[in-house]
């Protein structure tokens, strides 16, 4: 039996169940008779916490639990035995880009076999200053 390894970029803030609950019968859908570990990982970049603006960076010691304790609570709603300790990824990077470097440098070590990423498919205006991590994920 292979085991199938998924790094999922989850997004605990977003409400998009339907898209959470497709992905996870995708999931399902492909392991067939394999293991799958599902890795959640959630980027905290400076456009989340406002380090731009701030004269001083953020106190990660207290953003960082909530953050791990958000994650842990959506992912405890989906009652699966598949998932690993969701994980913070903290990217002191400036642009989406270097964030998804930032992932992409993290899950090196677990070789994994499908990225599932999701888009909040911003439009106009907001698109142009947040950018689209997918996107760039891709084009990496």
């Amino acid at each position: 039996m292979a085991k199938l390894n998924i790094v999922w970029a989850f997004d605990p803030y977003s409400d998009i169940k339907e898209t959470w609950q497709a992905t996870l019968g995708l999931i399902d859908n492909i392991k067939n008779e394999n293991d799958v570990t599902i890795h959640p990982y959630y980027v905290l970049s400076q456009e989340m916490v406002h380090w731009v603006s701030n004269i001083t960076p953020p106190k990660l010691e207290l953003i960082l639990p909530k953050v791990e304790e958000a994650m842990g609570d959506r992912i405890q709603t989906f009652n699966r035995a598949d998932f690993e300790k969701p994980k913070v990824i903290i990217s002191d990077g400036f642009s989406t880009r270097e964030d998804v470097d930032v992932l992409n440098k993290t899950i090196q070590s677990i070789q994994p076999d499908l990225v599932v990423l999701h888009t909040h498919q911003r439009k106009g205006i907001s698109r142009f200053f947040m950018g689209s991590f997918t996107e760039s994920f891709l084009l990496k």
